[in-house]
């Protein structure tokens, strides 16, 4: 039997005890071998479990995080769960590989929905791929103590919306991939009323812009995940219509929204972090539009096709301290035109075309702290100009074309703390010095 333990920290003042138990043959000789003085988070997946099986985890005083994916739960499984006082997080749902590839559900129904929400101990509850009524919605509504419920993938309608809505505790409330919207607004509009919820995840449902102006009314969500809804720019202009509460946004996946929603969200003074994943379809003056926003601190663009001039147009913002541009095709020119802002921090620039000039450029700048270069175009020279740096403190250059000059020169720099130098040219002249000098960092890898 191979078993896995690992001390965590937990939110609370207290050590956590990771147990990774590799099959229900070991459950009992491993809850039986561990002699725990302080909390269990323990993880089964892929192994069929038995309601026996789940009734001796919930007798076990010491378990307060139990992850149970894959593992074929039913009614009978989790009425016996909901016996444990100790458990307060509980994720019963899939791997997500797994779910891709064999989309069969638990079969967690009303009635095992309604054992589990009887507990008011539970404060963290995922139940994603299984397939319950209104009726066990309605008992997760009228739950005293859970905070942080993630249904996806659950076929919920939006008379399950409505019951969800109910709850007065949940904070995080996560939806997504359901048929929430398909029959009209009425579920969404109750979401959009809650007093609880500061986090809604939406990703994949049915929004319109009649649902999104709901939306937009809201006063107590806060984080907003809209991805992957087939949004145009007429829902974001709605949502985004009146001052509300929304301070973080996702409109990944929404390939239709283009500068009409640019403008829209440079006009917005509550958004300080967006996430457009994906959404190829803003032109270099959308980009030009979304610089002039002036509460942005946290911007993610990946793969959005906005090339040198895209950069150059975000590189213009004066607020944003935290920004992503994975994947855009940016070189040289665009590297040099971000190297000339002076508020950003932290800037992801993996998977493009940045040469030795790029990182040059990118050297002389004294705001960055955090630069991730992986998979660019950079040789000896950008790395020697990067260890001159007086400022950054983490450095990802993994699978560039540096070879022992440009590692040499990396490995004389006292104020990078965490580096990243794998698959490139690095000889063992370099890796000797950098093994000279390891205690230094808080990550090396090479």
């Amino acid at each position: 039997m191979r078993l896995a333990s690992t001390e965590l920290r937990s939110a609370a003042s207290y050590a956590v005890s990771r147990l990774e138990i590799p099959s229900r043959q070991d459950l009992a000789p491993a809850l039986a071998a561990f002699d725990f003085n302080r909390p269990i988070e323990l993880h089964i997946r892929s192994t069929a479990l038995l309601a026996d099986d789940l009734r001796l985890l919930a007798s076990n005083p010491t378990i307060k995080k139990l992850v149970v994916k894959d593992c074929n739960i039913d009614n009978d499984g989790a009425q016996a769960l909901a016996q444990s006082h100790s458990i307060v997080d509980i994720d019963l749902s899939r791997l997500e590989r797994n779910a891709v590839a064999h989309p069969w559900r638990n079969q967690i129904g009303d009635v095992g929905v309604r054992a589990l929400a009887s507990r008011n101990i539970i404060k963290r509850l995922d139940l994603s791929w299984s397939e319950f009524g209104v009726e066990g919605a309605r008992a997760l509504g009228a739950n005293e103590s859970i905070k942080w419920l993630r249904l996806s993938y659950c076929s919920l309608d939006d008379a399950h919306a409505v019951a969800l809505a109910r709850s007065k505790t949940i904070e995080s409330l996560i939806l997504s991939y359901n048929n929430i919207g398909e029959q009209g607004a009425t579920g969404i509009a109750a979401l959009a009323r809650s007093t609880s919820i500061q986090h809604l995840d939406l990703t994949g449902c049915f929004v319109s812009a009649e649902t999104t102006a709901l939306l937009g009314q809201t006063r107590s969500i806060k984080e907003l995940d809209l991805s992957d809804c087939e949004l145009e720019d007429d829902a974001v202009e709605a949502l985004l219509a009146a001052p509300n509460s929304i301070t973080t946004l996702h409109l990944d996946k929404n390939s239709e929204i283009g500068d009409d929603s640019a403008v829209a969200l440079s006009e917005n003074t509550t958004i300080t972090e967006l996430s457009l994943f994906a959404c190829d379809n803003i032109s270099v003056e959308g980009w030009e539009a979304l610089a002039e926003n002036t509460t942005l601190k946290t911007l993610r663009l990946t793969l959005v096709e906005m090339g040198d001039a895209g950069a150059a147009a975000i590189a213009g913002n004066e607020s944003i301290t935290e920004l992503r541009l994975t994947d855009n095709e940016i070189g040289d020119q665009g590297a040099q035109a971000l190297a000339n802002n002076r508020t950003i921090e932290t800037l992801i620039l993996d998977d493009n075309c940045v040469g030795d000039p790029g990182a040059m450029a990118l050297a002389r700048n004294r705001t960055l702290r955090k630069l991730d270069l992986h998979r660019n175009n950079i040789g000896d020279d950008g790395a020697v100009a990067l260890a001159a740096s007086v400022t950054l403190t983490t450095l990802v250059l993994s699978r560039n074309d540096i070879g022992e000059r440009g590692a040499l020169a990396l490995a004389s720099n006292r104020n990078i703390k965490r580096l990243n130098l794998r698959d490139n040219r690095i000889g063992e002249t370099a890796r000797q010095a950098f093994e000279a000098v390891r205690e230094h960092y808080e990550s090396l890898i090479l």
